[in-house]
């Protein structure tokens, strides 16, 4: 995969989203060609394709970098949490407290 499709992995889903239903819409006009009701029709279309958000899904993954989307994602956290306690030591320091003491096992 390249950089470049990292980078435009919004507008490459879009894209992916706008085939898809395309594709479901052909599907539906062909299955009313053969006689089905409308409501069979897309019904049947549905089952042949599939749920249309998991391949989107699938699609995104496979267009990613999951150690620079959690690279991103942990500065991000790290950023609030130094301006949380800039503003706010104390309340930062008690939330990290009882965040420290739930994750620790009980002895009992």
């Amino acid at each position: 995969m390249s950089l470049r499709r990292f980078f435009r992995r919004r507008q490459w889903d879009r894209e992916r989203a706008r085939e898809l239903e395309s594709h479901l819409a052909h599907e539906i006009d062909d299955n009313v060609a053969r006689g089905m009701m409308p409501e069979e029709a897309r019904r049947q279309a549905s089952v042949k394709f599939g749920n249309p958000t998991v391949i989107r899904e699938e699609i995104w993954q496979m267009n990613s970098f999951p150690f620079l989307e959690n690279l991103g994602r942990d500065v991000r956290y790290a950023h609030g949490n130094c301006i949380s306690l800039r503003d706010s030591p104390l309340q930062m320091f008690s939330r990290w407290h009882w965040e420290s003491a739930l994750t620790q096992p009980s002895s009992a």
